[in-house]
């Protein structure tokens, strides 16, 4: 039976037999004597980085005598290094370069300094190629920080030297530790001149990196974690106020009659997993971010993932059969046709619209087109009251959140009218002509083609826009504007307040009030006087 003896190099525990831990003790007791010198600490430290490696490599739980027989022999002793003559162990297996970021010699990120150690040339080159490609679109900066992610930094004396293609010896890791001792000494005036700039930036992402950004990843996991948090008491408090009103029209048809209950409650759960497993490992990264710990183990996150695809898929399918039920019952349903109802309300002179739009040609008589769904054929109100045909809509109040209600167009056949009145509404005029014709419009607009010998036409917050002719036509814009590039008038009076008008007119408008506003002819000129 062998006794064991637990150690801690590098930061890591390992579990010696006696017989080898004496040895590597006195392995490293010689070391330290050797380099018992400030520069040597060092060296010491790298060197015990590299026996740690060593040690992680071996298969078995226990450290015997005969792979610290290896170690020490692959590294050297140090009594080799007493001689000036002593050449380097070679590495076992040989020895390549590998491209690492170099640290000991970063001004930012140790990229620059990195790839010049792998290409075996100055660091200054490389820097002043990331800086000239920086200048074409930021080229430069991109592809820095893109290596920054994807090069692994230079932290033990091992990948040290493999970065520069060196066996792992202590002959090598002194050799090493000196190089770089001597640069920083010898560096001249001008790279110091050179690296100035480029070390201050260093110091600040260091400081961002290193202070800032420990503070910010704090303050996003508390949000990340508290927007998770709260977001899954919402989403349960929808899930329950959906079951407890399962019996309530959510949609303008009989739900119950088209979707099984197995079905509805299906996508219900579904749907509401897909939601909540995001938000449960949104709260996970929030707590990473603020405990430095996970919420729970990794396999458990995986299985969360693969929960989530799994209801995922379920939702999706459950939800793809209600929309083909939902789209079945829509076609076939009569109450979901569309349908054209035409009216006969009898004679009027003017119409008044309220919020609807309309659309007005002529006809040899008085009739009212309906033209929409069925179902939706009650939510428009037609009503001929003494010569005034009044349109509007009408819809009952109900909680349906998913409908599709709407109000149906209306087209009016009229010989002639004498007044328009417009509330909240629109209407458009389809090659309609007549003798006169009064508009009056608020908060509307007015559009089409119109043909008539005189018309008044008055404006509040509205647009008219025309095309067509008229002999006389009275113009009164209040915070509005008239497009009438196609309009031809012979004989125009226009009264504007915080408007503007553009008109085709054969004679010059008379303005009679003009407060920021702009009077053009059809040819962009500004035409008429002030009074």
């Amino acid at each position: 039976m062998e006794k064991t003896i637990n150690i801690v190099i590098a930061s890591t525990q390992f579990a010696l037999e006696e017989r080898a831990y004496e040895k590597l003790h006195a392995y490293l007791q010689s070391l330290k004597a050797h380099f018992a010198t400030p520069e040597g600490k060092e060296i010491l430290h790298d060197i015990e980085s590299r026996v740690a490696e060593k040690l992680l490599e071996k298969k078995h739980a226990v450290i015997t005598e005969a792979d610290v027989d290896v170690i020490m022999a692959e590294m050297g002793d140090a009594s080799e290094l007493d001689s000036e003559d002593a050449q380097p162990a070679p590495a076992a297996g040989g020895s390549h370069k590998k491209l690492y970021r170099d640290q000991d010699d970063a001004l930012i990120g140790g990229v620059s300094s990195g790839i010049a150690a792998y290409l075996d040339v100055d660091p200054i080159f490389v820097r002043a190629a990331f800086i000239v490609t920086a200048f074409f679109g930021g080229t430069g900066i991109w592809v820095y920080l893109l290596l920054w992610v994807l090069m692994p930094a230079a932290t033990s004396a091992s990948q040290k030297l493999e970065m520069r293609g060196s066996a792992v010896t202590l002959d090598a890791i002194k050799r090493m530790v000196h190089e770089r001792t001597d640069e920083i000494r010898k560096r001249g005036t001008f790279k110091k001149f050179i690296y100035f700039p480029f070390e201050v930036l260093g110091a600040i992402l260091r400081f961002l990196t290193g202070s800032l950004l420990p503070v910010l990843a704090r303050v996003f996991g508390v949000l990340c974690a508290a927007g998770a948090f709260f977001g899954a008491i919402g989403l349960t408090i929808l899930l329950g106020i959906i079951v407890s009103n399962w019996n309530a029209s959510y949609v303008d048809l009989p739900l119950q009659e088209i979707v099984s209950p197995l079905l509805w409650g299906t996508v219900l759960v579904a749907g509401y997993l897909a939601a909540l497993i995001p938000l449960v490992l949104i709260f996970s990264l929030g707590w990473r971010l603020v405990r430095g710990r996970s919420l729970f183990p990794s396999s458990i996150g995986l299985g969360l993932i693969g929960l989530w695809a799994l209801v995922a898929v379920v939702a999706g399918v459950s939800g793809a059969r209600i929309g083909s039920n939902y789209y079945s019952y829509v076609s076939t349903s009569p109450e979901y046709q569309e349908v054209v109802q035409t009216l006969a309300p009898g004679e009027f002179a003017s119409i008044a619209a309220t919020e609807k739009h309309v659309t007005i040609k002529n006809g040899p008589a008085y009739a009212v087109e309906l033209r929409g769904v069925q179902m939706d054929m009650d939510n428009i109100v037609v009503e001929n009251k003494e010569g005034v045909l009044s349109i509007g809509t009408h819809f009952e109040a109900e909680s349906c959140i998913f409908c599709r209600h709407s109000s149906p167009s209306v087209t009016v056949i009229v010989p002639y009218l004498d007044q328009i009145t417009l509330r909240d509404a629109s209407i458009q005029f389809e090659s309609y002509a007549d003798d006169s014709l009064s508009i009056d419009a608020r908060n509307s607009s007015a559009s089409g083609r119109l043909t008539v010998a005189s018309l008044i036409l008055k404006a509040e917050d509205s647009y008219v826009g025309l095309e067509g002719a008229a002999g006389i036509a009275t113009v009164t814009l209040d915070d509005s504007r008239f497009a009438g590039e196609d309009f031809l008038v012979q004989t125009s009076t226009l009264s504007l307040s915080d408007s503007s008008a553009t008109i085709n007119s054969s004679t010059t408008p008379v303005i009679t009030r003009n407060s920021d506003s702009v009077v053009m002819d059809a040819d962009g000129n500004q035409i008429g006087r002030q009074e």
